[in-house]
Formats: structure tokens, sequence, C-alpha cells
């Protein structure tokens, strides 16, 4: 498995019969492994078998290599916990402060409206506010004057749409 490659192959059942008792075989490059594995792989393939290793004895040749492999995987998970904790802080903390701009938005956007209905209000129930509008007024004081169209009326939902650049009406935007 190491070369990517059966250790024993020919042209017929009876020469692969032959190299596995024989235990010829060509040899594993010793540049691109490790010392410990081609001991593993050279003992493995000895033709005596009272002097081939069992599996416990192969897990004792290997066992080091192997628990430094799984306490390296182990502390990298640990690792993607806590990042995947502080990330997951993150957007709370994100979320959150989202929702209080959200909130203080239609605070605003609320005290406009009545800062705008309470300025109505005063010209409709005692005249003019200012000064500069007083002849204005008097002179359009007749009964037959004509009311104008009540101005366009903002809802936050309208202004966030407006400053996302959303030009479809709330009632038919699914997503802008």
């Amino acid at each position: 498995m190491a070369t990517m490659r059966p250790p024993f192959e020919g042209g017929n059942p009876l020469v692969v019969a032959t190299r596995i008792v024989e235990a010829v075989y060509d040899p594993v490059p010793e540049d691109r492994y490790s010392a410990l594995l081609l001991r593993t792989i050279t003992s493995m393939l000895t033709v005596d078998k009272d002097l081939r290793p069992d599996i416990d004895e192969v897990a004792k040749l290997i066992s080091p290599v192997l628990m430094g492999q799984l306490d390296e995987l182990v502390q990298e998970r640990i690792a993607l916990r806590e990042e995947l904790h502080v990330e997951h802080d993150a957007r709370l903390k994100n979320e959150r402060e989202a929702q209080q701009s959200k909130e203080a938005v239609h605070r605003l956007f609320a005290r406009h409206q009545l800062d705008l209905a309470a300025a109505g209000v005063g010209r409709s129930a005692g005249g003019a506010v200012g000064g500069s509008n007083l002849a204005r007024d008097s002179r359009d004081a007749s009964p037959l004057r004509v009311a104008r169209p009540p101005r366009e009326v903002h809802t936050p939902h309208s202004i966030f749409h407006r400053l996302e650049g959303c030009t479809m009406p709330i009632r038919t935007m699914t997503r802008c």
C-alpha cells in the first residue's frame, strides 16, 4: 500500500506464489518513508512465520506514531471547537448590534413622525407658526380653497428599502 502497488507481482499465479514463498519483492524506496515503516514492512514480509509479527506486535511497533497522530487530531479538534465558539459569539454580537441599530432607527423615525405630526397640528389649529407665513395664510383663508393632498408618509421599512436601493413595493418584495 505504501508504494501504491502490490508487493508480489508476476505474469501468472504460479510466479506470484513463488515470489510470496521466497519473499521476493521490489524494495520500498528508503528515501520516501520513515525507518519505522520500512522496519514494519520488512518484518511483516518475513518468510519465517515464527519471525513474522502478529497484529499485537505490529500495533506495538507503530503505537508511538499512532498515539502522536491521535494527539494531533485531538488538538486540532479542540482548536476548531474554540474557533467555532469564537465565531459563534461574534455572530451573536453582530446580530444583537444589528437589532439594536434597527430599533434605534425605528425610534428615530417614530420621533420624526411625531415631530411632523405636531408641526402639522400647530399650523391647522393656531394658524401659521412663523411670521413669514402670516400674509400667505391670510390670503389663502378663502372657504373655496382646495386642500392639498397630504404629504407622503414613510414607514421605517420604506426608509430601509430606499437606503438599501430597493425600489420594489414592500408588499411584493421578497428579497432585494
